[in-house]
């Protein structure tokens, strides 16, 4: 599939940050637009509460690997003979098999606290991914509100097309209802898993459609983080920069940098403008 232009909204924040490779102190609007380094960032410091917020389908209880959690979870009440781990493991009316071992009435509340459990578990995977965000809208009146200081920022457009990048990135899907994973994930195999864990987080609510997201989602653990004291992910696309626009009400400052930095090069350098007749933002070629 044709990837189209993405775009990522910043704002001239001139807080000075290290450069990976060098350890240069640069302001952090030059590191991304300069540069081109783009951050992967945890989903635990989003906005959106909900975001990546893994859940499953109340069907996994009935499943193989939903057996074993009881049988683990049954242990701490009590030692299981292997007689007693064979029934929770084959018994169809698991209910009954619970009931049978731990000779009590099996109530819900033992199921809740299982998926609970679960869930647990799915809320540590999501502190382990590193997503990189992007738009496919340039003039998104909201989006250069939020993102870039009302309007003062800068808009980076992307080519990515060809880029190696490009297998990686993946458009998001808008629902009213959250997304679940299949209670059958974990008896298919960790391919299986991996990809139905991995589909969940390019689910968001309908409330953030006008973003028109585009992302990368990404396990931490493949890129070998650093320590935690220095734990930033960086991928770095300057050679996919096409162009940059900049916000309506940057200062003539930024404008004058921005411009200079770019004359000679490829990349194209817009302003946007506000039209005279409507709500909408129109770009105005500088160079």
């Amino acid at each position: 599939m044709k990837i189209p232009k993405l775009y990522k909204y910043r704002w001239f924040n001139e807080s000075l940050v290290s450069m990976p490779q060098t350890k240069e102190q640069v302001p952090q609007w030059q590191q991304v637009l300069y540069h081109g380094l783009i951050s992967l960032n945890s989903p635990e410091t989003f906005n959106d509460p909900f975001d990546c917020d893994l859940l499953l389908d109340n069907s996994f209880l009935n499943q193989k690997a939903a057996r074993e959690l009881y049988i683990s979870a049954i242990s701490e009440r009590k030692n299981l003979s292997e007689g007693e781990k064979h029934l929770l493991r084959t018994k169809k009316d698991w209910k009954s098999a619970v009931e049978s071992v731990l000779n009590i009435s099996m109530s819900s509340q033992l199921g809740c606290e299982l998926m609970n459990s679960v869930n647990t578990v799915l809320k540590t995977i999501k502190q382990d991914f590193r997503v990189a965000c992007f738009s496919s809208s340039k003039d998104s009146i909201l989006m250069w509100s939020h993102y870039a200081q009302n309007h003062t920022g800068f808009c980076i457009e992307y080519d990515f097309d060809k880029s190696n990048l490009a297998k990686h990135l993946h458009g998001v899907r808008y629902t009213k209802v959250r997304k679940l994973i299949p209670g059958t994930f974990a008896d298919q195999g960790n391919m299986a898993a991996n990809h139905a864990i991995y589909e969940a987080t390019l689910y968001k609510s309908k409330e953030w459609s006008y973003e028109k997201e585009w992302r990368c989602v990404f396990n931490e653990n493949v890129f070998n983080p650093p320590p935690k004291k220095d734990r930033y992910l960086y991928f770095d696309v300057h050679s996919d920069i096409s162009a940059v626009y900049l916000g309506a009400k940057a200062s003539e400052t930024y404008r004058a940098q921005v411009c200079d930095h770019y004359t000679g090069t490829n990349i194209k350098i817009y302003q946007m403008e506000l039209h005279p007749d409507c709500y909408k933002l129109n770009p105005k070629r500088l160079l």
